[in-house]
C-alpha cells in the first residue's frame, strides 16, 4: 500500500512511499539540529548543500509539471483537507491571542530592543 507524506502525516494511495510535498532545503539555511529531526518526521523531505539548492528545485518543478496534472491537482485537494480543517478550528483562538499578544508590555519591549539593537527584558505582562 502506497503511503503519502505530508507534513507531520500520511495519507494512504497504493504501493510506494513519495512525498505529496516535497520540501528541498539547502543544508547552509538550517542547522543540523533542525534537519534530522525534520527529515525524520517526514518534514523535510530532502537536504541539498546550498549550491544545490536551485538544482533540487527546478528537477522537483519539472518533475511535477510533467506529471498528470489531474492527478496530482486531486491529490493535493486531499491533502490538504485535514490542513485546512486544522486551520480553520484554529483560526479564532489564534487572532485572539495574537492581538492579545501584540497589545502585551512584552511585545512593546520586543519591538523596542529590536529598534535599539538590545536584548530584550521581557517580564511576562
Amino acid at each position: 500500500m502506497r503511503s503519502v507524506a505530508y507534513g507531520l502525516g500520511r495519507l494512504s494511495k497504493g504501493a510506494q512511499e513519495a512525498p505529496a510535498h516535497p520540501l528541498a532545503v539547502a543544508k547552509s539555511g538550517l542547522p543540523g539540529d533542525l534537519l534530522e529531526p525534520g527529515e525524520r518526521i517526514g518534514l523535510i523531505n530532502h537536504v541539498v548543500p546550498a549550491d544545490q539548492l536551485d538544482e533540487k528545485v527546478y528537477g522537483l518543478a519539472r518533475r511535477l509539471a510533467g506529471g498528470a496534472m489531474r492527478s496530482i491537482r486531486w491529490t493535493k485537494q486531499t491533502v490538504n483537507i485535514p490542513l485546512r480543517q486544522l486551520a480553520h478550528s484554529m483560526m479564532d483562538l489564534s487572532l485572539s491571542l495574537e492581538t492579545q499578544s501584540n497589545l502585551s508590555r512584552d511585545h512593546q519591549e520586543a519591538v523596542s530592543a529590536f529598534t535599539q539593537k538590545r536584548r530584550p527584558n521581557f517580564t511576562g505582562r
